[in-house]
C-alpha cells in the first residue's frame, strides 16, 4: 500500500497540489496495485474531479507531460462522482451532529471539504461544448 506522501515524494510532477488529470494506466507505469489506497483517495479528491471537469483537460504522466485528454464521458463521469462527493460531506456531517464522538471517514481534510462545500455543484458538462 502506498502512501499520499509518498506519491508525493517519488512522482512530484504529477502529485501535487495541482491534482491534474494523470494518464489511464498510469498505475503499472508506477508498480503499483489497481486500486491503491493512495490512488484511490487521489482520484477521488474533489479537486482531482473539478479539473477532469474542465473542456479539453489534458492528462499526464509521471513526468508532468501531456499525455491525452479527457473525454466528454470522462467528464460526465467526474460530475458524477462530485455529486457523490458532496453527497458523502453532507451524510459525514449529519452523522456527526447525531453523534460528535464520531470519526472522519472521508479521504480529504476537512479544509477540502469546507473548500468544496464553498464552490457547490458545478452545471453538468453535458451542458458545455469541448
Amino acid at each position: 500500500m502506498t502512501e499520499e506522501s509518498e506519491l508525493r515524494s517519488r512522482w512530484p510532477l504529477a502529485f501535487n497540489d495541482q491534482r491534474k488529470p494523470l494518464a489511464l494506466g498510469i498505475h503499472g507505469n508506477m508498480k503499483i496495485a489497481y486500486g491503491d489506497e493512495a490512488m484511490a483517495a487521489w482520484v477521488i479528491h474533489p479537486r482531482y474531479l473539478r479539473n477532469q471537469l474542465e473542456p479539453g483537460a489534458a492528462r499526464i504522466d509521471l513526468t508532468g507531460a501531456e499525455v491525452g485528454k479527457v473525454t466528454q464521458a470522462e467528464r460526465e463521469r467526474a460530475w458524477l462522482a462530485l455529486i457523490e462527493i458532496h453527497n458523502q460531506i453532507y451524510r459525514q456531517r449529519r452523522e456527526k451532529m447525531m453523534n460528535p464522538s464520531m470519526a472522519r471517514w472521508l479521504p480529504f481534510s476537512k479544509e477540502d471539504e469546507h473548500q468544496e462545500i464553498r464552490k457547490g455543484i458545478p452545471k453538468s458538462p453535458k451542458s458545455k461544448q469541448e
